[in-house]
This record gives C-alpha cells, structure tokens and sequence, in this order.
C-alpha cells in the first residue's frame, strides 16, 4: 500500500504523550478521521486527532510526556487510501508523470516536479527544454489520473509558461 508524508512531529504537548504536528496535507479535514500512521516505520493506532490554532494528535503506545519527548523530528505516513482528498483534488505524487496535452490532442509534455503553493507550479520536460507553469483556473484542465493525462486550453496554458534557462 503507498504511503504518503502527511505531517512531521514538532514537539510534545502536555503530559498525556499527545503530539504537536505540522499538517502537510492540504487541510485538517484530510487527517481527521486517520486510524493508523507510521513513524519510523512502525504502526500507531491514532487515539485522536484534533485540531484548534494548531494540529495535535494522540497515539496509542505514547503514554507520557517523555515517550513523546522521543518523537520530535519524526516525519508522520499514512496510507494514501486513508486521506481524504476532496472531490477535484488529487495527491501530487498521482499527479507527477502525467502528460500535459492540449484540447487538440497535442502532447506538450510530462510533470516532472510539483512546488505546492497558494497557485502550485508545476515543472513540465518538454522537446524544447523545462518549463515552469504557475497552475491556474484558466487554463480549464482536466485530470485523468487513471490515464496519467492532464489536458489543458492550449492559449490560456502557452501564454503562462517560462522555459528554463
């Protein structure tokens, strides 16, 4: 089963061996309802989830302070098919690889790499070298994951775009 990164521990949180984290998934809702995480490898059952100004979770196997106090650093994963992803949204790691086509059918090139930002920009190999292309609504793509193919308005997309130097 894939395993995504999905936070990093940041330090203890009070003396129940509850965790402070750092949410990398695209919000809170998406870890919520989690079960089971890997640290290190090994499984943890998630006692509870919970967040107010920052994220926290407990699990079972942590029973203090001290135990926790061992986990700072320590990078959080959890089974891709256990996050929740709104519909439209899609794990970057599904994303890269796809070709980027046009309307017309017309191959462009393939995601290479994925900078997650407000707008995210997306690195693209093409014939003609890399490009660089913030992600906007404009540009009307549709994803078909299953296919590993992007399609997207070929003006709206070409007018975007840098090539690397």
């Amino acid at each position: 089963m894939d395993k995504l990164l999905i936070a990093v521990v940041l330090k203890p949180q009070g003396i129940r061996g509850e965790l402070k984290i750092k949410n990398y998934t695209d919000d809170f809702h998406s870890i919520s309802a989690l079960k089971e995480v890997f640290i290190d490898g090994v499984s943890y059952q998630v006692l509870k989830v919970r967040c107010d100004k920052d994220a926290f979770i407990l699990l079972r196997g942590i029973a203090d302070r001290n135990a926790a106090e061992l986990f700072r650093g320590k990078e959080i994963y959890a089974n891709k098919s256990d996050i929740r992803k709104p519909k439209g949204r899609y794990f970057i790691s599904d994303v890269i690889g796809c070709s980027v086509c046009f309307e017309s059918g017309e191959v462009f090139g393939k995601v290479e790499e994925i900078l997650s930002a407000r707008t995210d920009i997306y690195y693209i190999s093409t014939q003609n070298g890399r490009v660089i292309a913030p992600w906007l609504k404009s540009y009307n793509a549709k994803f078909d994951i299953e296919n590993r193919v992007i399609t997207v308005c070929e003006q709206e997309f070409l007018k975007e775009i840098n090539y690397e130097s």
